[in-house]
């Protein structure tokens, strides 16, 4: 049977992915998972799963394309159904070749979901993995995602959690920002966070926002992550 590659979808709700190794069926009884039936597209098989949603692979009927259908586990808490709306608002607004795109959003039978671009060249932390990089290839990956971040906060959204999981990769390589679950509107109070909660990765947070005392972080904390991101990648070339 064939194998799934690992994380070849926009959009994971966390770094936790289901075994690379293991073909889809097995994948799927592990998690307890199923192929959800959704109006207009072939769902495949499952691609990942994290502490809050599942992505599965799905192919357009009409149209043919593969996407990534992203759908939350839980879909009674309040809160995240709100977070999750607003990824897809957020993202809808974004036009940009180094963001991954979203297609569509719906709801079936209560459930929301997200049809989102479907990248098949796994994530950079993959690409990386420890390995030495060579400065102009460094320096590219750099420029090319401190651009991207630019043109989202240039309409006013911030990401929150930008980290190498949530970088993933088309098949020419080309890397695109993905995961905008935590992002909000810049000079807009955000309501999805509770005072004093802490969101994001920590080695990718910025003091203010690990802090949580902080109730809106600007556009500095995605710097900030990106400043980490050149570091590891700086400290790969010694």
């Amino acid at each position: 049977r064939r194998r799934e590659s690992p994380l070849c979808v926009a959009a994971l709700m966390s770094s936790e992915v289901h075994d690379p190794g293991a073909t889809v069926p097995e994948s799927l009884a592990r998690v307890g998972a199923s192929l959800p039936e959704i109006e207009g597209y072939d769902v495949l098989s499952l691609l990942g799963r994290g502490g809050m949603g599942r992505v599965f692979k799905a192919r357009h009927r009409t149209l043919g394309r593969v996407v990534a259908l992203k759908m939350l586990i839980d879909a009674s808490e309040p809160m995240l159904i709100a977070r999750f709306h607003a990824e897809s608002q957020a993202v809808a607004q974004l036009q940009h070749p180094n963001i991954a795109q979203v297609f569509e959003s719906g709801q079936i039978d209560g459930q929301p979901y997200l049809v989102l671009e479907y990248l098949d060249g796994g994530s950079l932390a993959q690409k990386l993995d420890g390995k030495p990089v060579p400065p102009r290839e460094a320096a590219g990956i750099v420029e090319i995602l401190a651009r991207a971040i630019e043109h989202s906060h240039q309409h006013n959204i911030l990401h929150r959690d930008l980290k190498p999981a949530n970088i993933l990769l088309a098949g020419d390589g080309t890397p695109k920002i993905t995961d905008f679950g935590l992002a909000r509107r810049l000079n807009e109070g955000s309501k999805l966070t509770r005072t004093g909660e802490v969101l994001g990765t920590p080695s990718y947070m910025a003091p203010e926002q690990a802090s949580g005392v902080v109730p809106n972080p600007g556009p500095a904390v995605d710097i900030y992550a990106l400043g980490r991101r050149a570091k590891s990648l700086r400290q790969m070339l010694r």
